[in-house]
């Protein structure tokens, strides 16, 4: 494989698990999310509006109480608004109320508590026509009579707050294990990534060293020195297990061949400056002999003249 592909393949590994680890993180907050939502949306304002609506309920039944002990028109009417404007109220939060209701079970025990509650405003209806009349014992025993209706949905509006305060209790502890098995995730994903992206950088690390056979500075110092024509420069020893078709090693091989070049084009050289000192010699020793031979021609030439003068004089 390629130094190139080598990276590639690298960095798109490291990338992809980026990516898978930002989708699952996201995934996960979003599950979070939601149970903090269903807490804040559901859950707390069923406790809330239950809470409310029991609260509402006795502030109605002590409307009643003080119906029974006016002893005049005005006190009763103002018992009687207050009954209405308390009412108006628990209709209000019924209605909102209705609308968080998220279990089968939840249903059936609000359905009884409406079932109750309308019996009761039977009674109340019944203990408003006898306080009227201000019948004072028949009035108080009717509260005694409806006293077991109010108390029994009383009852079952605690049982819907604990209802929704164990679902609430049971959606933040499904956040916390969503939120410690995320965190776990993470921190071992994030463990395999930083392991993953050093055993990467060793490896790719390891196959450039490989390949250049030394540590890129020292390839470069040697590329330097035979640029500037140290060819004979010293490499270093090679190692055990040393990759042979390193760029180093190359190199090495390379600067024995022109070493060998140079070497010889040295002792070709020399061979060239010998054959010419001898070369020069020899036309020395060939010119000194024809200088001779010309000095010798010269004296025969004389003799030879001296020979026809002394034929012609005679």
């Amino acid at each position: 494989m390629t130094l190139r592909n080598k990276l590639i393949s690298s960095f798109s590994a490291i990338l992809i698990f980026t990516v898978i680890l930002g989708g699952f993180s996201i995934y996960q907050l979003n599950n979070v999310n939601l149970k903090s939502t269903e807490l804040a949306v559901n859950w707390m304002p069923s406790i809330e509006s239950i809470l409310y609506l029991n609260m509402l309920t006795s502030d109605y039944r002590l409307t009643e109480f003080e119906h029974v002990l006016s002893t005049d028109d005005t006190e009763m009417k103002n018992a009687e608004e207050k009954g209405k404007m308390v009412m108006k109220n628990i209709s209000h939060i019924r209605g909102r109320y209705d609308s968080l209701i998220s279990s089968d079970d939840e249903q059936r025990l609000y359905d009884r508590f409406s079932e109750l509650w309308n019996e009761y405003k039977l009674y109340h209806d019944e203990l408003m026509e006898i306080s009227k009349k201000n019948q004072f014992e028949a009035a108080m025993n009717h509260l005694r009579k409806s006293q077991e209706k109010f108390d029994e949905f009383s009852k079952i509006l605690m049982e819907l707050v604990q209802m929704n305060s164990e679902s609430g209790k049971k959606a933040s502890e499904s956040g916390d294990v969503q939120y410690s098995f995320s965190r776990n995730f993470l921190i071992i994903t994030l463990l395999v990534i930083i392991a993953a992206g050093i055993a990467l950088a060793l490896f790719i690390t390891g196959s450039i060293i490989k390949q250049l056979g030394r540590d890129p500075e020292e390839v470069v110092q040697m590329v330097e020195k035979i640029g500037n024509g140290k060819i004979f420069a010293k490499f270093k020893v090679k190692k055990s297990g040393e990759n042979e078709s390193s760029i180093y090693r190359i190199m090495e091989k390379m600067t024995e061949k022109l070493q060998d070049v140079v070497t010889n084009i040295r002792e070709v050289s020399d061979s060239v400056a010998n054959a010419s000192i001898k070369l020069s010699e020899s036309v020395k020793n060939l010119s000194d002999g024809t200088n001779e031979q010309a000095a010798s021609t010269e004296e025969i030439s004389a003799s030879m003249e001296e020979l026809v003068s002394t034929v012609q004089q005679n």
